[in-house]
């Protein structure tokens, strides 16, 4: 199922055939980025994942980790092994 996701200052959005969920960055309680993507948490135990390879643009990647490190308290990167 594709899923598209979109990020504004404002919030971050989820979009499926057959749903969309809307939430602020506030309500992000976490944000981690790896080398293959990034975990958007909602809560302790879920999260959306937004893969690297999603992105059409490689400069759309620093930009999300920019905006993301400015809106949400909880953000860190993981370590290349």
């Amino acid at each position: 199922m594709m899923v598209t996701f979109e990020l504004t200052d404002e919030y971050v959005s989820s979009k499926t055939p057959l749903s969309k969920v809307e939430m602020s960055w506030a309500s992000l309680i976490k944000i981690i980025k790896f080398r293959e993507g990034f975990l958007f948490y909602t809560s302790e135990r879920q999260f959306l994942w937004l893969p690297i390879h999603a992105f059409s643009d490689p400069d759309d990647v620093s930009r999300v980790a920019d905006v993301a490190r400015t809106k949400v308290r909880r953000y860190r990167e993981r370590p290349e092994r």
